[in-house]
């Protein structure tokens, strides 16, 4: 029985592998069409480093209405941020920008394997080469249930929304980041009040968007909170609340579905040790958390 059972199991590795391993063909095809004419930089990249050499130069930052081809919607610490990149070639900066979201893929997916299961979702590949910054929210709200805030403080001042994910009780710690990033911007204070006019201009429903606008979304998120208390609503929050709601949100969904899988890996381990000696109690985590 032992030989049949771990035979199945090098079958079903196998199999997993390879379906992890077609997912990475997958997604590097999408990559060489999307740049088959060489590294482009994408809209999102052109938006960012708009308002970045806007800042340098003393121009307007805060320019049309969200879902405007080179409108900049983020707080004032991001546009210091890709003022940094505007220092760089246009190519090099959205390289940056799709390692960053690389990285951030390989950080919500919580390993190879699971990476590659990712980029069989066609949006994953498309949203690699895009420049956004959706995959590093939601790793932001992964590492606020892991236990650093920061990020997820930092990405709200880009989206506003990722605020609903933060742990309540690591409210302090996201006070501190928004305080400090508040300071470094100092010289460039008079920013604040025009991102805040910015955004109270905008229209109710935003034009790349679902028809549902975001304040009749916000409730449900709010009740998401108030009821189900539980860490991947708080993440499913985040995408129901954010101001846009289109292709790209999906990003953030992969951090629900690894918040919840990490949330049922910990309730089958702490069941399974309670008839467990303390010390075998790692080994029993360690097998359920399948890579």
């Amino acid at each position: 029985m032992e030989t049949t059972a771990a035979g199945r199991h090098r079958w079903l590795n196998a199999l997993l592998n390879g379906i992890s391993l077609f997912g990475y063909a997958f997604g590097a095809w999408e990559l060489i069409v999307l740049n088959s004419r060489g590294l482009e930089v994408r809209p999102d990249t052109q938006a960012y480093l708009r308002a970045g050499h806007a800042l340098l130069s003393g121009a307007p930052v805060y320019l049309g209405q969200i879902g405007d081809p080179l409108a900049f919607n983020y707080a004032p610490p991001w546009a210091l941020l890709f003022a940094s990149l505007t220092l760089l070639p246009p190519t090099v900066a959205q390289f940056i920008l799709m390692s960053a979201n690389a990285a951030a893929l390989r950080y919500v997916a919580g390993s190879w394997r699971r990476v590659g299961y990712c980029l069989l979702f066609p949006l994953t590949g498309l949203f690699l080469a895009s420049g956004n910054i959706d995959l590093i929210i939601a790793a932001a709200i992964v590492a606020a249930w892991q236990g650093a805030v920061w990020p997820l403080a930092l990405v709200g001042l880009a989206k506003l929304a990722p605020f609903l994910g933060l742990p309540l009780r690591r409210w302090r710690e996201a006070i501190i980041t928004v305080a400090i990033a508040a300071v470094v911007t100092l010289p460039w204070w008079h920013l604040w009040p025009e991102w805040v006019v910015y955004l109270s201009r905008q229209p109710i429903s935003i034009r790349n968007g679902v028809a549902i606008a975001w304040w009749m979304r916000l409730p449900l998120a709010l009740l998401l909170l108030a009821f189900v208390r539980r860490p991947w609503a708080s993440a499913l929050a985040v995408v129901v609340a954010m101001p846009s709601l289109y292709a790209w949100t999906t990003m953030e969904g992969l951090a629900v579905l690894r918040i919840w899988w990490d949330g049922r890996v910990a309730q089958t381990a702490a069941a399974g040790s309670a008839d467990l000696p303390r010390g075998h109690t790692w080994r029993l985590t360690n097998r359920l958390d399948v890579r």
